[in-house]
């Protein structure tokens, strides 16, 4: 394996109306990373949900 170094900021959402802060924020380079706990989050389609709004806040600033 190579040697290498990797610098990632973060900034984490959580509780009531993250989601839609996650809309208005500003992301490196317009990706996000979603990381969940278990299968629940994706049964329950908030892994859909939070995916839909990052695309469509990506396409959104690609506009402008």
């Amino acid at each position: 394996m190579d040697i290498f170094s990797f610098y990632m900021p973060t900034r984490l959402f959580f509780g009531p109306g993250s989601v839609q802060k996650l809309a208005h924020a500003r992301l490196p380079e317009g990706r996000g990373l979603i990381i969940t706990g278990g299968t629940s989050t994706t049964r329950l389609g908030y892994a859909a949900k939070v995916a839909d709004v990052l695309a469509k806040c990506f396409r959104s600033r690609q506009l402008n």
